[in-house]
Formats: structure tokens, sequence, C-alpha cells
């Protein structure tokens, strides 16, 4: 569960475009990064939730062609 705010940390086993968006109930996107080149490596990206609703919440990291997802409840 998250108050306030998420550390989301994923790893890249190669250079790739990468952006992260946050899905709220239902697919609503309530964030987006821009998208950025990132080195091969392990990398992290703190979310500020305090100010969105209490819910469930899912997170996409778009990697190049590639996406992985993860859950999150907000409470």
């Amino acid at each position: 569960p998250v108050y306030n705010n998420v550390q989301i940390k994923y790893s890249l086993a190669k250079s790739a475009k990468v952006y992260i968006s946050l899905h709220y109930d239902g697919g609503l996107t309530t964030y987006q990064t821009p998208y950025r080149q990132e080195d091969e490596g392990d990398h992290s990206i703190s979310l500020n939730m305090s100010g969105m609703p209490t819910g469930s919440y899912v997170i996409y990291i778009h990697a190049d062609d590639l996406v992985a997802s993860g859950g999150l409840i907000k409470l």
C-alpha cells in the first residue's frame, strides 16, 4: 500500500527509450513521464501520489517495444 510517495525501481538489460505511465481504476491514465533515453542498468523514479484518489493503480514501464507492469494500492 502507498500513502504519499512510491519509488519504482527497474533494471534495463540494454539502453532503451523509456517512459512510465500510471493508470487508475479502469485504465484512466493519471500520470506519464516524458520519453527519455536511459542506459542499461538499474534505475528508479519517485512518484508523489498524495493528491491522487485512493484505489487500485497499474504502473507500466515502457522500454522500446517492451512493457512491464505492476500494481499498487493507494490508501
